[in-house]
């Protein structure tokens, strides 16, 4: 066969087993038209992982009907490999972060992210969401990128911006954590959760407040 013919037949096989060739009685072509329907009518949220989930319960309480959508079940994509870990110090460190957008903004951007970790934990604690939820202690430790003298004061700037931090030498390291270094900064108000624990117990909130969920879409 010629390859111009080869690629008529994938084509003509393509348009065969496309949705626009499907029976308009297919189970498929019936859960897309009555979904379009509801999402003309409602707000939508894309997504039913651990982020999906957040989003889904705040709309909830704003909105009349949301609805979720997602290709899997709730909590069965990277929620999975999710670190667990909820925190709030930021990638970049607030004394970096100060030179690329002045020291007013790089405190406000830092304190936020503070701000809201601590709404996630306590909308967590409030809604009594069993998901292993624990407060924990977050230590940044010195390191190449990051020496002594910097996480000196690196500690310095998040306490004169109100961060709950604190600066411990290498003894003390030692004695908290068992890790050697020669030293680190604490940050407390960290959390720890069962990721996919939470995921669902933010939609099973987000549900009662009347939110509609459509897995596998």
């Amino acid at each position: 066969m010629s390859t111009g013919a080869s690629s008529r037949s994938r084509l003509a096989t393509k348009r065969r087993t496309s949705g626009r060739d499907r029976p308009s009685g297919h189970l498929q072509d019936v859960v897309d038209i009555a979904l379009s329907r509801v999402l003309k009518q409602s707000s939508l949220s894309w997504g039913a992982g651990v982020t999906g989930a957040f989003v889904a319960e705040a709309m909830s309480r704003r909105y009349p009907d949301v609805v979720v959508v997602d290709r899997r079940s709730p909590g069965a994509g990277s929620t999975s490999a999710f670190t667990a870990l909820l925190q709030w110090e930021i990638d970049i460190p607030l004394v970096d972060l100060r030179e690329e957008i002045s020291t007013r903004n790089a405190s406000r951007t830092w304190k936020r992210s503070f701000r809201a970790t601590q709404d996630l934990v306590r909308l967590v604690e409030r809604e009594n969401i069993r998901c292993q939820l624990e407060r924990r202690n977050s230590p940044y430790l010195v390191g190449n990128t990051a020496g002594h003298i910097k996480l000196v004061e690196e500690a310095r700037v998040r306490k004169v911006a109100g961060l709950p931090c604190e600066y411990i030498d290498g003894t003390d390291l030692k004695a908290r954590f068992g890790v050697a270094r020669t030293g680190a900064i604490v940050g407390t108000r960290s959390a720890v959760t069962n990721p996919v624990a939470l995921t669902r117990g933010l939609l099973r909130r987000a549900q009662a407040n009347g939110a509609r969920i459509f897995p596998l879409t």
